[in-house]
């Protein structure tokens, strides 16, 4: 099983802290609680308030899947993902749920991205997006920026798309 955590960071995490990330906060981002993931006691999660707040992540990964655990809690969310294709060339892949049509330009595209109300999880396969998008084979993932209002439990990287019941505990929704 080949797996990369982001957040939570690794097995043996407890709490949440921007000091075990490896990302930047900008503008009103904070770990908060929320009662609404757990039964027992409330799960840490990272909130992105507002438009111009945003949190960016540094994950140098090869796998092909990125999940998130989120919850948008507002119109507005953005997550920007800066990728390496094959050639070593970058590719920025712009996921948004303010469009509602694909363009794509030389090394830059942006897809429309729908978010239900509520927690839910979004699988991304980079390999096919890079490959439908820029005819090019996916390499690795050097930045991913999530922007707008949001809450954020899960990130993490893996080679072929888990069931949740295949995961490590500290990746599972439901962890008790």
């Amino acid at each position: 099983m080949e797996i990369a955590p982001i957040v939570p960071p690794n097995e043996a995490s407890l709490g949440l802290d921007f000091e075990d990330l490896d990302c930047i906060p900008s503008g009103a981002v904070d770990i908060v609680d929320d009662k609404e993931l757990c039964l027992s006691l409330p799960a840490s999660v990272i909130e992105v308030v507002g438009k111009e707040s945003k949190i960016t992540f540094f994950p140098q990964c090869p796998l092909k899947y990125l999940v998130f655990n989120l919850k948008c809690m507002d119109r507005f969310l953005n997550i920007n993902l800066l990728c390496v294709d094959d050639n070593g060339d970058t590719k920025y892949v712009h996921l948004t749920n303010k469009v509602s049509f694909i363009t794509i330009d030389k090394n830059k595209c942006r897809i429309p991205l729908l978010v239900e109300e509520g927690w839910q999880r979004l699988c991304i396969d980079l390999e096919d997006v890079l490959a439908d998008a820029f005819g090019c084979s996916y390499e690795s993932c050097k930045q991913v920026e999530v922007c707008g209002s949001c809450r954020l439990y899960k990130m993490y990287f893996e080679s072929r798309n888990y069931a949740e019941i295949e995961l490590p505990m500290c990746l599972r929704v439901l962890s008790e």
